[in-house]
């Protein structure tokens, strides 16, 4: 959690993890992105967002491809209901208020970014409000922005299937439910994902938690170990320290290697480090998640 403490833990298998929690609240909506009109951008990829039923607030999920390397820039909803006049976009779409004086939520203040790797893909989410629930934001017009904040994707939000928009994933993954770490009496439930780039061996750690503490940003993490039912089994960070054991530990907040969680107590995200280890390395290998002291729970 938020102090470090470990609060829970699961096995990395080959297996699937479809029934470690139940499913998702709330509806979502999908958008395929391809090049903004007028450009000669290669970008590919998808967008679901999906809305919490009591509070509006939307979880905005991309997978990107053929993007410029290693940026942060952002990804919004727009105004506009259409990707095929350039005229029609709009700007961000969000409810200023009755007085309009409700700030963008658009913005990289608010998170509203992806990131890329070397490889110019991106993958990850981020949590808003942004004012518009499921229904207003349909049919809506989805951009991606460049690092000079040129727009180069653009896609229209519907309430259908997107499988199809973008290939499938380069790589492998390995996949852990999530209980109670040993000896404690956490209530977590969730799932981990790690998804390998075979190229680079850069990993993709995808999580969905719940019944966590409220309102924390906390560490996660792959462990040495490959047993959950024995504390004692579990080590420490895994990673490549180097010939010379001068590699830092890259399962570091300064990393990225953290979750958030909502009021709710629950959390669901990703980020992506390189630990030295790929897949056949990480396979059998123990997840950790810690609370808001520290403590494994």
């Amino acid at each position: 959690d938020s102090t470090g403490a470990r609060v829970g833990c699961g096995v990395l298998g080959k297996g699937k993890t479809g029934q470690c929690i139940g499913p998702a609240k709330g509806k979502k909506l999908q958008a395929c992105i391809t090049a903004y009109p007028g450009t000669i951008s290669t970008v590919s990829g998808k967008v679901v967002v999906r809305f919490d039923e009591d509070t509006d607030d939307l979880t905005y999920e991309y997978k990107f491809r053929d993007l410029e390397a290693s940026v942060v820039a952002g990804t919004h909803i727009h105004s506009g209901t259409a990707c095929d006049d350039a005229t029609l976009v709009g700007g961000h779409y969000w409810d200023k208020g009755p007085n309009g004086t409700i700030p963008d939520p658009w913005t990289a203040e608010y998170g509203a970014v992806y990131s890329t790797n070397a490889g110019g893909n991106g993958k990850g989410s981020f949590t808003i409000n942004s004012g518009y629930g499921f229904e207003e934001n349909d049919l809506h017009a989805v951009v991606l922005h460049d690092s000079t904040g040129a727009r180069v994707g653009c896609g229209v939000l519907g309430k259908g299937k997107t499988g199809q928009c973008i290939g499938p994933a380069k790589g492998k993954k390995l996949q852990a439910c999530i209980t109670a770490y040993p000896g404690t009496i956490s209530t977590v439930s969730g799932k981990v994902v790690v998804r390998f780039d075979e190229d680079t061996d850069d990993l993709t750690y995808e999580y969905k938690f719940r019944d966590l503490e409220a309102s924390v940003v906390a560490g996660t993490h792959i462990h040495s170990g490959t047993a959950c039912d024995d504390a004692t089994l579990v080590g420490g960070h895994y990673w490549d320290k180097g010939p010379n054991g001068t590699i830092p530990d890259p399962w570091t907040a300064e990393y990225g290697a953290v979750y958030s969680t909502n009021a709710g107590g629950n959390g669901k995200g990703s980020f992506t480090i390189n630990s030295g280890y790929g897949f056949e390395e990480n396979d059998l290998h123990a997840v950790v998640l810690h609370d808001s002291t520290g403590a494994r729970v």
